[in-house]
């Protein structure tokens, strides 16, 4: 969503500070906006995401090209079961997953009690002939389990246990892990999940890839009331015991799913997902004959039980302001913009985020110029403080790039050009304090060695967090060619037509600099 900008201070080589607005004034709370008809709904009407969702004969689908996240708008109770298709044959040499898919479960009066169940698509396996392997873990906190199918006799199957490995899950465990292998238009092989509890026992199934396994179910985990943190690995035991404590949902949970995969062999971000039907205790929904759906008992549970957050509610940020998601001013916890959460009162959090207006140019050595960013104190602290700042930088480019193309400056859209740069600062950061005292932390970015004096650059800051349910997004400070982008020959003849205070101040070997710079500038 634009937000509302107005003209910054020029930056010169003193790097002026624009002056940011009061604080933001959010609102106290929200209406219960997840409402439904008295007697039926549509069935693309029971998801709430960003996403596209339609449905026909073939069940309720869900796709997108973006990152997105999407959750179910009904109560599930006691065993449940999913069947569902990854949604067609993807690009390149994928199978009909693009990439990553997420199913969260999550507790209606505990937000910080779920599990999720990952399907990643393999990174090892690369052949142009066959579809690309899709295996499965189940992640409940730190604790990872997953189980194979390398036989059609699940008494021979092996349970495993890992741990991730930074961006990569363990390689020699994925070679065990079950797969969904749909092959096939809107794929052929239905993948099935079930929940069943039994003396307390919740224990999760899946079915495999191959013909000869697809009809057979799986344990994927259970939570059996064995876990032991002062136990070699936790008391897990192959065959004997999983190594898990008793999970429960008195009240039921919620199904949502996200899906957000990079690679370089497809632009596509989003792994479409086919459900057929979901049944539950009290309610079966069968999406390939059912387009209304009966408002039941579930569904008015979900709908008085949570909010449903879109872009809609953001509020018009000035400039300076950026929008990161919605907090719960109860447990403090921030989702995304557009998401679910439990009804009560949110505020939208915002930050002091900024690149400032205009650049610097390098005085010594080499040409350059330097862009800056600065983010408000406090609230930095509490970004790394809470875990919610995972990384943070700059992104340039040239500016005719950014014409040239003619997209909204972001890494997504602007990657794969030869003159675009991600930039991670790793250089640690300064403080700065403005001219009203308000402080605030700050990193720059450096171009050196410009050869072309009149060749315009556009920077702007981006920060990568982390929300609450997991899901993590980039924002970005505001851009505007007029405010962010600069060459060294428009800062230095800004400096000597309009910072003429600050230009007199200087040596005469600056002003030879400076005057050299600036007689390259062509105004427009």
């Amino acid at each position: 969503m634009k937000r509302k900008n107005v003209a910054k201070r020029l930056g010169i080589v003193s790097l002026c500070l624009a002056t940011l607005f009061s604080a933001f004034s959010g609102i106290a709370s929200l209406k219960n906006k997840v409402a439904f008809g008295e007697d039926t709904v549509q069935a693309t009407d029971l998801v709430h995401t960003q996403a596209e969702v339609t449905q026909d004969e073939t069940g309720l689908r869900i796709s997108s090209d973006d990152p997105y996240s999407a959750t179910l708008k009904t109560v599930c109770k006691g065993d449940t079961t999913l069947k569902f298709r990854f949604a067609e044959k993807a690009e390149g040499t994928y199978g009909p997953m693009y990439g990553d898919f997420n199913i969260r479960i999550t507790d209606v009066t505990d937000d910080s009690n779920y599990f999720i169940l990952k399907y990643y698509v393999s990174r090892t396996h690369s052949s142009k002939t066959q579809n690309i392997w899709t295996g499965l873990i189940m992640q409940y906190g730190d604790e990872i389990r997953t189980t194979s199918t390398t036989t059609s006799a699940a008494s021979k199957q092996t349970w495993y246990n890992f741990k991730p490995m930074g961006t990569e899950e363990n390689t020699s465990a994925k070679s065990f892990a079950p797969h969904l292998l749909q092959c096939g238009n809107r794929g052929s092989r239905l993948g099935v999940l079930t929940f069943t509890w039994s003396n307390e026992i919740l224990t999760i199934k899946t079915n495999a890839c191959t013909p000869s396994s697809a009809s057979t179910m799986y344990p994927l985990a259970a939570f059996d009331g064995t876990y032991d943190p002062t136990a070699s690995k936790n008391g897990f035991k192959s065959q004997t015991s999983w190594g898990l404590p008793k999970i429960s949902f008195p009240q039921g949970f919620t199904i949502s799913v996200s899906s957000d995969f990079t690679s370089t062999k497809t632009t596509d971000r989003g792994s479409d997902v086919l459900f057929t039907s979901i049944a539950t205790e009290g309610a079966t929904y069968d999406f390939t004959t059912a387009t209304q759906l009966t408002n039941d008992s579930n569904m008015q549970a979900f709908a008085n039980k949570y909010t449903a957050l879109s872009e809609e509610d953001i509020p018009t940020q000035p400039a300076g302001k950026v929008f990161v998601g919605w907090r719960d001013t109860v447990s403090d916890s921030i989702y995304p913009a557009f998401t679910i959460m439990q009804t009560g009162k949110y505020e939208p959090y915002v930050i002091d985020y900024d690149t400032i207006g205009g650049a610097s140019v390098r005085m010594a050595g080499k040409s350059g110029l330097r862009f800056q960013t600065i983010i408000n104190a406090e609230q930095y602290a509490s970004l790394k403080e809470k875990g919610r700042l995972v990384s943070f930088g700059t992104i340039v480019t040239y500016t005719d790039t950014i014409t040239s193309v003619g997209k909204e400056f972001t890494i997504e859209n602007y990657q794969d050009q030869e003159t675009f740069a991600k930039v991670e600062n790793t250089k640690g950061v300064f403080d700065y304090t403005d001219k009203n005292g308000t402080a605030y932390t700050a990193y720059s970015m450096g171009i050196i060695d410009i050869a072309d004096y009149t060749k315009a650059y556009s920077a702007r800051g981006y920060m990568v967090v982390a929300y609450s349910n997991g899901v993590t997004t980039t924002i970005y400070t505001d851009y505007t060619a007029a405010d962010n982008s600069r060459s060294i020959a428009e800062v230095a003849y800004r400096l000597k037509t309009i910072g003429t205070e600050e230009y007199n101040a200087m040596s005469d070997a600056k002003k030879a600099i400076i005057d050299a710079y600036a007689a390259a500038y062509v105004a427009p």
